[in-house]
């Protein structure tokens, strides 16, 4: 996030990631302040009142939104504290400041026994290259591994980063497009 911030602050044109960014980060620190704020709502919250009696209501409502300025100060800092360690949160915020990162995104190559039937993200969706099809002479791919949904909204573009190696295993040659289901997605 940090990387990304300094490249966008710098004005780079592009900032292209090649990291797969498929999954949430495990943090225990991160849940277990979690874990703190919801613990700590649930007993500062009054009782509910069960009362028809708007003033009943109302005063309880008032002591909800009552904290005092040490209770209030508790709050913020476990705030703080989640800030500091939600990096998911903080890369997501760093890409969309940016406007101008590509993610990457892995397909397994080979061709499937029939369409695949796997639902493409809105956010994958707008990167397909729009009213071309395949003429099969496109490497196929059965599956696709798409980044996160909160980062793929927010970034600019996502590309293909399959490397194709050749008979002897040596890489010459990069494909510029991957063939899912008769629609291609650049590199």
């Amino acid at each position: 996030a940090e990387m990304v911030n300094k490249l966008a602050e710098n004005q780079a044109k592009v900032i292209g990631l090649e990291v797969l960014f498929t999954n949430a980060e495990i943090n225990p620190g991160l849940e277990v302040i979690s874990g703190l704020k919801a613990d700590y709502a649930a007993r500062t919250n009054p009782v509910r009142v069960r009362s028809k009696d708007a003033t009943a209501v109302a005063v309880a409502a008032a002591a909800a939104k009552a904290k005092t300025g040490a209770e209030q100060e508790f709050v913020n800092v476990l705030n703080e504290k989640e800030n500091q360690l939600d990096n998911d949160t903080k890369l997501e915020n760093e890409v969309a400041f940016a406007q101008n990162v590509v993610l990457p995104m892995y397909f397994a190559e080979g061709t499937p026994a029939g369409k695949v039937d796997k639902q493409i993200p809105e956010a994958v969706e707008k990167n397909f290259i729009a009213n071309v099809k395949s003429d099969g002479n496109v490497t196929p791919t059965s599956d696709f591994t798409a980044p996160l949904d909160r980062y793929a909204k927010v970034s600019k573009a996502i590309g293909q980063i399959n490397l194709t190696p050749a008979s002897d295993g040596v890489q010459r040659a990069v494909p510029l497009v991957m063939d899912f289901n008769g629609r291609l997605f650049p590199s």
